[in-house]
């Protein structure tokens, strides 16, 4: 998916929660204030299996103009996230869950 977010000077921080259910999700957002991208797994389904799993990792993206545009691949194992056509990008692995059937 594309994203594009523009004219954000009042908000402080805003995103996306992708694999999303009932009980679980991840969470894509940018903090206005740092200039950073966030990737936070904390509640992204089973996460024991690893202590560092439950993670939110972060990296540094300008928003030249209040604006800035996410492209988001997602699949059921892998969220990557390019901001700003390629000039950052940050990717994460899931835990495939078992399923019946």
């Amino acid at each position: 998916m594309q994203l594009c977010f523009c004219g954000f000077d009042l908000a402080k921080e805003f995103g996306i929660k992708v694999l999303k259910s009932a009980k679980k999700e991840t969470v894509i957002r940018y903090n206005v204030e740092k200039e950073e991208m966030y990737i936070d797994r904390g509640n992204s389904g089973e996460t024991t299996f690893n202590g560092f799993f439950p993670s939110i990792n972060h990296e540094a993206v300008k928003a030249p103009r209040h604006r800035i545009k996410f492209h988001v691949f997602v699949n059921r194992s892998l969220i990557e996230v390019f901001a700003n056509n390629g000039e950052m990008i940050m990717d994460k692995i899931n835990k495939l869950e078992k399923h019946n059937g």
